[in-house]
C-alpha cells in the first residue's frame, strides 16, 4: 500500500512523497479514477461529468464556506437543489473557499474562539454521498491543537469523517 501511495504521489508531482495515506490523497485518487472512467465512456459535450461531492455551509444569507480542494477542479458548482453557486474567493494555503449562493435563512456563525484540547466537536456533511445519499453528523473531541506536519492553522479531532465531509461545518 505504501509503495502504491508513493507511486501515486509521484504521478501527482507532489513535493513530498511519503507513502502515507491522507484525506487529500484519497480524494485525489477517487477523482482520478472517476475522471479516467468518464473519459473511457465519453458523454456529449453539453452534459457535465459528475466527479464528486463535498459539503459546505452558509455563514450568512448568501455566502457559503467550503474547502478549496472541494471546488478547485470543478467547472461549476451547484447546491443540493441544483442551483448554481459562484466561487468568490479561494485560499489554497488554508484550503478554504467562499461561494455565493441563493438566499438562505439557515446559516451558522463561525466561532471566534480557538478550539480547546479535549473540547467536544461535531462534524457534519454528506460523506460518501453517492453511496449513502444522506446528511450525517458525527461527534468527537479535539485531539491536537495542530494538524498534519505541525500545521498550527489546523487542529485534529477524533470525529469520524470520510470523503464528502470536506467543507462541512
Amino acid at each position: 500500500t505504501s509503495a502504491a501511495i508513493k507511486a501515486f504521489q509521484y504521478e501527482l508531482d507532489l513535493e513530498e512523497i511519503t507513502g502515507i495515506p491522507s484525506e487529500e490523497i484519497l480524494v485525489a485518487l477517487q477523482l482520478t479514477i472517476r475522471a479516467k472512467n468518464a473519459s473511457s465512456n465519453p458523454t456529449s459535450k453539453s452534459e457535465p461529468i459528475f466527479l464528486g461531492t463535498g459539503s459546505g455551509f452558509y455563514i450568512n444569507n448568501n455566502y457559503i464556506v467550503t474547502n478549496h480542494h472541494v471546488v478547485e477542479k470543478c467547472e461549476y458548482q451547484t447546491d443540493s437543489e441544483d442551483r448554481d453557486l459562484d466561487i468568490k474567493v479561494s485560499d489554497i494555503v488554508n484550503d478554504i473557499s467562499l461561494l455565493k449562493g441563493p438566499k438562505s435563512n439557515d446559516f451558522m456563525y463561525i466561532s471566534e474562539s480557538a478550539p480547546e484540547l479535549g473540547e467536544k466537536i461535531y462534524v457534519s456533511g454528506f460523506p460518501l454521498n453517492s453511496t449513502l445519499n444522506s446528511f450525517m453528523i458525527t461527534s468527537g473531541n479535539v485531539s491536537s491543537l495542530t494538524g498534519f506536519g505541525k500545521n498550527f492553522s489546523n487542529f485534529s479531532h477524533t470525529a469520524p469523517s470520510q470523503p464528502g465531509n470536506s467543507g462541512g461545518p
